[in-house]
C-alpha cells in the first residue's frame, strides 16, 4: 500500500508542479504495523527529483 501511494502521488505532484513545493508527512495512529521505517522514508525522499 505505501508504494502504490507514494507512485501516486509522485507521478501527480510531476505532471502538475513546475514550481519547488514542500510536501509534509504526517501520520496519526502509529503502530508497528503500519508505521514506516526510516530507510523507507529516507528512499521516499531521495525518490523526489530537485526540478
Amino acid at each position: 500500500m505505501k508504494v502504490s501511494c507514494f507512485r501516486y502521488l509522485k507521478g501527480t505532484l510531476d505532471q502538475y508542479v513546475e514550481s519547488d513545493y514542500t510536501l509534509i508527512y504526517f501520520h496519526h495512529g502509529l503502530t508497528s504495523e503500519n508505521k514506516p521505517s526510516l530507510s523507507w522514508l529516507r528512499d521516499a525522499y531521495r525518490e523526489f527529483d530537485r526540478k
